[in-house]
């Protein structure tokens, strides 16, 4: 059955097709004295009375769908399929409409071999609703976007809706915190009543902005010009010449009637280095304690503005008009929006975004407004049922929803899902200067150390530093590794060693809510190696050991982890036992690691433990992985997999003198030489340290039976047969090893001679 509609763009009318969900939109009907989730649960249930869950209208295939142009709500289904092109299915997959129950949203979906639903977007968390009207006024409902400008009214409802009902949103940092050195007296701003810069207490309210700069040149405060800047109307007499981002800026701030703002470049002395290190000592606390942060990701620079301020703006909606009193808009959430911005690749501004206890996001040609607890937009009606929380939207943002649990703190290992969840997304992003690369991150370092009652080392949690050392430097994806290199700041040991995206896949086999027991019973029974640091050329300090780590899990908030437990001089690794399977192995007869390089700009990690000399294989023709390399032993077999941080040269040359060490002696290199040349010559020779073992099993509870990540999980099951090993090269010419990669090896082929040579033997490391 056809139904006559509206003129199309060809000059035909449009007819809903008899396809079932088309004809489900032919029949539907809304009342103006009815709630529209009850008519569209009332319309289903007739047509499905037995379904339990979700209500499935097919549509068809591509092709029939393609060839209904009459159709309105086929050639708006069709729209999205072609931005879905490398998850349709093949070319007679069925598509239909998934409504979940007492829902007004749906999505486009087919099943996939095992039965199970695939659902299309052309950005994660998309959803498709009705348009709202005079007969559909409910949260799930979309809106439309005012062409003329943003809505000042409906974004200070929103702040005064954060205030009324969250206890958790206003900025409650108050200057004071046991990790923070150099705190801020006050706080220098933008005072746009007076147009100045003027100084106030961390109390008053002001708003921060987040941005990015690209090619503009925005105001730099220089020491001379203070006292000018300070003088009423010296902005406004200059304020042309400032960027456009910071000029639509401030009239926000002036539209939400506001009057204090701050932004970087002029609130910062950009000459004075004291000051400079200061202020970046405490961005963290700029941005948590602000009233709301603008974020400004709607183009690459600063002179792109802020759409609908001052000016009209081209809203990016997708909306299909299929009957009168019907339409429908395809929405997406506000972080698949800023995933695609220019601000989101930038290091900087992960903080800002998560340590913001409120912020007004302009993306997308519109404004988002975000809280610790709801995200509300102009496109979607939520703020009408300001009580509820939208799950799609959070569900889109993992690292907010780690921040939540580190702040509820049910569980101990709340803090650390935060933080590995946090440093993922930020090794993606770009940072100017390397050497900011901790300065980055200090707000959510410092977070974790108070949550999970922890030192930090170099941006690693003491407590599970034997977890967080365990991190690939590569990604899948080979495009999105094209340059792993060095930042010569910090060491190789830490994520902050490395301009890489990084990724903490052994975490992630982690239960967080039950594992504490586990992590707990691998740190204290998996691990051997005591852990010593030398800061400045200083003697070692032992900061981790295995034997006392359960006492630093469960002391008390006052007593945290027994100095003596904590801190002690390196002899101590002397006092502990060497573990049964390595006790007859051999020292190797080098240098001892007193001879600490006293020039190094970061710490040191001193520890012994066994080391051992591998071949690579790089991945075969047919391999899914362009960066697993195999370890192979002494017969030329496969014994592990390692993922190297710089990918090797395939021949075995200068690559072997480096991993041979610079202290062996004449006979061992000679024989290691021999040993060599039995293996082809594409296999390169390194060094691994041995770490720990390996024998955590995969999180199955992360996924469902019958889910891929399920069946791969259970099919890749680790018991404890291997051991996690650091793929190292040693620098004579600073007497130092370096991390080169991770992976794991069998522990047969250690036990049972299958090292090349010389054989196991223990060392003691000195890891830069």
């Amino acid at each position: 059955m056809d139904t006559l509609r509206q003129e199309n763009a060809n000059g035909g009318l449009d007819r809903l097709c008899d396809s079932q969900f088309c004809q489900f939109l032919a029949a539907l009907q809304f009342d103006p004295a009815l709630n529209a989730f009850d008519v569209i649960g009332q319309a289903l249930s007739r047509r499905f009375p037995h379904v339990m869950t979700f209500y499935e209208l097919e549509i068809g295939t591509f092709q029939t769908i393609a060839a209904r142009d009459h159709c309105p709500s086929c050639r708006f289904a069709l729209t999205i399929l072609e931005s879905c092109t490398g998850d349709r299915g093949p070319p007679d997959t069925t598509y239909f409409a998934s409504f979940p129950k007492t829902h007004l949203r749906f999505s486009l979906a087919h099943h996939k071999p095992n039965g199970r639903a695939h659902y299309l977007m052309t950005k994660f968390g998309e959803q498709i609703t009705f348009l709202a009207n005079d007969s559909v006024r409910v949260p799930e409902a979309g809106r439309l976007v005012d062409p003329k400008g943003v809505d000042y009214q409906r974004m200070i409802s929103w702040l005064a809706l954060c205030e009324q009902l969250h206890d958790v949103c206003p900025a409650t940092a108050t200057g004071k915190s046991p990790h923070r050195l150099n705190l801020l007296p006050h706080l220098r701003v933008v005072d746009v009543q007076e147009m100045c810069l003027t100084d106030i207490p961390w109390t008053e309210k002001y708003v921060a902005l987040s941005y990015v700069w690209g090619g503009a040149t925005p105001p730099r405060l220089l020491k001379h010009a203070l006292d000018v800047w300070k003088t009423p109307n010296s902005i406004r007499c200059r304020a042309d010449t400032f960027p456009r981002t910071i000029r639509d800026s401030m009239e926000v701030v002036t539209k939400l009637n506001l009057r204090y703002f701050w932004f970087d470049s002029l609130c910062l002395l950009q000459d004075d280095l004291e000051d400079l290190r200061k202020s970046i000592s405490n961005m963290d606390m700029i941005y948590e304690r602000a009233y709301v942060t603008i974020v400004a990701a709607n183009s690459p620079g600063a002179d792109g503005g802020l759409p609908g301020v001052g000016t009209s703006r081209t809203p990016n909606q997708m909306i299909q008009h299929i009957k009168p009193g019907i339409s429908l808009i395809n929405i997406a959430p506000l972080d698949a929006h800023l995933k695609t911005s220019v601000w989101s690749t930038r290091g900087w501004t992960l903080q800002e975004q998560h340590l913001s206890r409120r912020t007004m996001n302009f993306v997308n040609g519109q404004v988002y407004f975000r809280c610790r607890q709801r995200i509300w937009s102009e496109d979607l009606c939520r703020d009408l049922a300001p009580q509820s929380q939208n799950p799609i939207e959070w569900a889109t943002n993992y690292i907010a929803l780690a921040r939540e649990g580190m702040d509820e703190m049910e569980y101990l290992l709340q803090p650390y899902d935060f933080l590995f969840s946090a440093l993922e997304e930020f090794q993606k992003r770009n940072i100017t200067m390397d050497s900011d690369a901790l300065n980055a991150m200090a707000g959510f370092l410092q977070r974790v150390a108070e949550a999970g009652k922890t030192e930090m080392i170099e941006g690693l949690p003491v407590k599970l530093l034997p977890v967080a050392m365990i991190f690939r430097n590569r990604a899948d994806n080979p495009d999105f590794s094209p340059d792993v290199r060095r930042r010569s700041d910090f060491p190789s040991w830490s994520w902050a060693g490395w301009r890489a995206p990084s990724f903490w896949d052994f975490w992630k086999e982690i239960d967080v809510t039950e594992g504490e027991d586990e992590i707990l019973a691998w740190l204290t029974g998996a691990n051997w190696i005591i852990w010593s640091v030398s800061k400045e050329g200083g003697a070692p300090e032992v900061f981790h050991d295995p034997s006392t780590i359960r006492n630093q899990f469960f002391a008390d908030e006052g007593d945290r982890a027994k100095a003596d437990d904590m801190h002690s001089p390196a002899t101590a690794h002397v006092e502990r036992s060497i573990p049964p399977p390595f006790d007859q192995m051999p020292w190797a007869i080098r240098e001892q690691a007193s001879k600490i390089p006293p020039d190094m700009p970061y710490p040191l990690l001193i520890f012994q433990t066994v080391v051992i000399r591998m071949a690579l294989a790089a991945p075969g023709p047919g391999s899914d992985s362009y960066c697993l390399f195999s370890i192979l032993d002494n017969t030329g077999s496969s014994c592990g997999e390692v993922i190297p941080d710089f990918l090797p040269v395939s021949a075995n040359t200068d690559t072997n003198d480096r991993a041979t060490g610079a202290e062996g002696d004449a006979g061992a290199d000679a024989e290691a030489h021999t040993e060599a040349t039995r293996l082809p010559p594409e296999h390169p020779l390194f060094e691994f340290l041995l770490l720990s073992e390996r024998h955590h099993k995969p999180n199955l509870t992360a996924a469902a039976p019958g889910d891929d990540d399920y069946d791969d999980a259970v099919a890749n099951f680790v018991d404890n047969n291997t051991y996690w090993v650091m793929m190292v090269e040693y620098l004579p010419e600073k007497a130092v090893y370096e991390r080169r990669g991770v992976g794991h090896v069998l522990k047969t082929s250690v036990l049972e001679g299958k090292t090349l040579s010389p054989g196991p033997e223990w060392r003691e490391i000195v890891l830069a």
